[in-house]
């Protein structure tokens, strides 16, 4: 893990070095790789379980593709591809604060101007939550279905809010249903 070797190597204190501090990073990684990716599984199940047109027409286009089992034929799916980004969006994961400065500009936020060099706080779920970008106006799995015309918009505009989670061990792998 190269991480936590240059935590070892580094000049930071030896109690910031210590086993019991590298094993609770090292968990936060394997948790953060494992649950939410996980818990994208489960709101997909769900949904398809207890949405009906939502199971049905993924199960036309799964049908109607044939055996495609390779990544590539996959990609091409674009319900499917809605599907997974939706669960995705739905299963934000671990939410912190990410605390961010602007030191050259004034911030506009809705009414509000936020001066520079001002602490400004977000965390994921404030951005995957935001009406902006996702594919539903009720913020439900339900706008997966509704989507025709302006698929391609929304899962551009939801990839956009999901930038958070590609930087994210997981994100290797969604992002390439793109």
């Amino acid at each position: 893990m190269k991480d936590l070797n240059e935590v070892i190597s580094s000049d930071l204190p030896e109690l910031e070095k210590t086993d019991t501090r590298l094993g609770d990073e090292a968990q936060l990684v394997v948790d953060a790789g494992l649950v939410t990716t996980s818990w994208a599984l489960t709101l997909a199940t769900f949904h398809f379980a207890s949405k009906a047109d939502v199971s049905s027409k993924l199960r036309k286009e799964l049908v109607a593709a044939g055996f495609a089992t390779q990544c590539q034929e996959l990609k091409k799916l674009s319900y499917l591809n809605a599907c997974v980004l939706e669960s995705v969006h739905l299963s934000h994961g671990v939410v912190v604060r990410a605390p961010r400065l602007a030191p050259d500009q004034e911030l506009t936020y809705g009414g509000w101007t936020v001066l520079q060099n001002t602490p400004v706080s977000m965390a994921t779920i404030d951005v995957l939550m935001t009406r902006d970008y996702s594919l539903s106006p009720s913020l439900s799995f339900r706008s997966v279905e509704s989507r025709s015309q302006s698929l391609r918009d929304s899962l551009w505009r939801l990839e956009k809010a999901l930038d958070s989670v590609w930087v994210s061990s997981k994100g290797c792998c969604i992002k390439s249903m793109k």
